[in-house]
C-alpha cells in the first residue's frame, strides 16, 4: 500500500486518489455536518422557547399561590422536627449544602419528606427540564427541593395552575443535586456502597465521624443517651459552647461518635454490617 492510495482486504483492492477523496467525500460529510448542526441548533431554540414560555407562565401561577396552604405545608415541616428553629436550621443546610452530623436525622426526615411532596404534587408526566434522561432522573427534583422548595411550594399552591395540560419547568443542576443526594438522601447511604469510602466521604467534606452519626441516624433502633440529646438542644438552641464542661465542648466540635463501637449498640444488624464495611474501608486506606 503506497501513502494511503490503496485499501486492501479479503475481496481485492480498491484505488482512490486523494484529491477525489477530499473533493467529494469531505465535501459530503461538510455538507451533512452542517446538516446535523442546523438540526440541533432548532432543536436547542425550540427547547428554550418552551422553557421561556413555561416560566413566564408559572410567575403568574407564584403570584396567585394560597398563602394559608404555603403555611400549611412549612408547619406540617416545622411539626415533624420539633420546632420552627429546627427547621430553620436545617432549611439553610439545605441552601448552603451543609451537613451536621448532630441532626443528621432530621436531615434525613425533612429531605425524604420534600422528596415525597414533589413526587405527589408533580408526577413525572407533569413537569419537564433540559437535558437527558438523567437530568430528569437525578439532576432536577434534589436541587428543587433543596434550594428552590419555596417556589415549589408556591406552584403546588396556586389556584391558578391548572389541573392538567401545560406542563411545569423546573430547572436541574447535576452538582448541587450530587451534592444533596449525598448529603441528606438516607437512599444513597442505604444502596451505594462507595458512599462509605474514604475518598467518597472526603469528596463531600464528611469525615468518620459524620459516617457514624450518619449510620446512627439511618439503622439506629435504640433512643439516644441524654448526653447525645443534651448536646443537640444546646446546637439548636444556639447556646453557649463555653459554658458547658470542655468534654462536651469536644464533642461539640468532634461529633458524639468517634468509634464504631459507640454505634454498634445502637442500631440493627444492616447497621453493624455497615460500619464494618466502613471500618474496613478505612483500615484498608491507612495500611
Amino acid at each position: 500500500m503506497s501513502d494511503g492510495d490503496e485499501y486492501s482486504d479479503d475481496q481485492g483492492s480498491i484505488d482512490y486518489s486523494e484529491d477525489e477523496y477530499n473533493s467529494e467525500d469531505d465535501e459530503f460529510l461538510a455538507f451533512h455536518d452542517a446538516e446535523i448542526e442546523a438540526q440541533v441548533r432548532a432543536e436547542m431554540q425550540k427547547m428554550k422557547s418552551r422553557r421561556d414560555e413555561a416560566v413566564l407562565i408559572q410567575d403568574k401561577y407564584v403570584e396567585d399561590a394560597d398563602a394559608s396552604k404555603i403555611a400549611q405545608i412549612k408547619q406540617q415541616q416545622v411539626q415533624m422536627l420539633g420546632s420552627e428553629k429546627l427547621y430553620e436550621r436545617i432549611k439553610n443546610n439545605f441552601k448552603i449544602g451543609k451537613f451536621e452530623a448532630y441532626f443528621a436525622s432530621e436531615q434525613f426526615k425533612l429531605y425524604s419528606w420534600r422528596e415525597d411532596f414533589f413526587h405527589e404534587q408533580f408526577p413525572d408526566d407533569s413537569w419537564f427540564t433540559n437535558g437527558a434522561d438523567d437530568a430528569h432522573s437525578f439532576d432536577t427534583v434534589p436541587f428543587q427541593i433543596t434550594q428552590n422548595f419555596d417556589q415549589v411550594v408556591a406552584l403546588s399552591s396556586s389556584a391558578s395552575r391548572p389541573t392538567s395540560g401545560g406542563k411545569i419547568y423546573f430547572e436541574n443542576d447535576e452538582v448541587k443535586s450530587a451534592r444533596a443526594r449525598n448529603l441528606y438522601d438516607s437512599n444513597t447511604v442505604m444502596y451505594m456502597d462507595n458512599f462509605l469510602e474514604p475518598e467518597s466521604l472526603e469528596d463531600y467534606g464528611l469525615s468518620f465521624s459524620d459516617a457514624l452519626h450518619i449510620v446512627a441516624a439511618v439503622w439506629g433502633t435504640k433512643p439516644l443517651k441524654l448526653e447525645h440529646l443534651a448536646m443537640k438542644k444546646t446546637l439548636e438552641l444556639e447556646l453557649p459552647i463555653n459554658e458547658i464542661p470542655r468534654e462536651l465542648q469536644q464533642k461539640a466540635d468532634k461529633g458524639m461518635f468517634v468509634r464504631c463501637e459507640q454505634v454498634e449498640q445502637i442500631v440493627d444488624e444492616q447497621g453493624r454490617e455497615t460500619l464494618q464495611m466502613l471500618k474496613n474501608n478505612f483500615e484498608r486506606q491507612d495500611s
